[in-house]
């Protein structure tokens, strides 16, 4: 995860820079050909911004529908930032950008004989296939003292 955060000046417009000179991350680092809005978290005074327009009725009585515009938008190439916050950008509220970064596994081996941490995470613990009849856990009812329910001959209920 990637944090970056500017205390708001009287301006709209922020550079999200992808070198980090804090110990939080390397920066952030948008990837073009992916819509930037989308890769990251954008935070004005701990309330994440609305990312794209929404429709929503003027009041809970009307019946008249208005468009709320997106509270932010971002350059990928320039990785500007412009904030579009209904009131304006007040000085000193603080803003945080947000993105969090997976890492895709592209080995060409068999999970089964890898050594990658990916394939090991999957073996360590060995897993059981559910099929129609059972899905784990004991199939009998108990009751509150964990004993089995049993029919009047007997046997066993279970859940299936």
């Amino acid at each position: 995860m990637y944090i970056q955060h500017f205390t708001s000046t009287n301006t709209t417009t922020y550079i999200i820079t992808a070198t980090s000179t804090s110990t939080i991350g390397d920066g952030i680092t948008l990837t073009s050909g992916i819509d930037a809005i989308d890769q990251v978290l954008v935070y004005y005074g701990g309330r994440q911004l609305r990312k794209r327009s929404m429709k929503m009725y003027e009041s809970v009585t009307s019946t008249n529908l208005i468009t709320m515009p997106s509270e932010f938008t971002i350059t990928t190439s320039s990785q500007l930032l412009t904030l579009n916050i209904t009131g304006g950008v007040e000085s000193g509220v603080l803003i945080s950008i947000i993105q969090k970064k997976g890492y895709i596994w592209t080995g060409t081996e068999s999970l089964l004989i890898s050594n990658v941490r990916q394939a090991q995470f999957l073996r360590a613990e060995g897993a059981e296939l559910p099929d129609t009849y059972y899905y784990g856990g004991d199939p009998r009812l108990l009751d509150s003292n964990n004993i089995p329910l049993t029919d009047d001959s007997g046997v066993s209920l279970t859940r299936y």
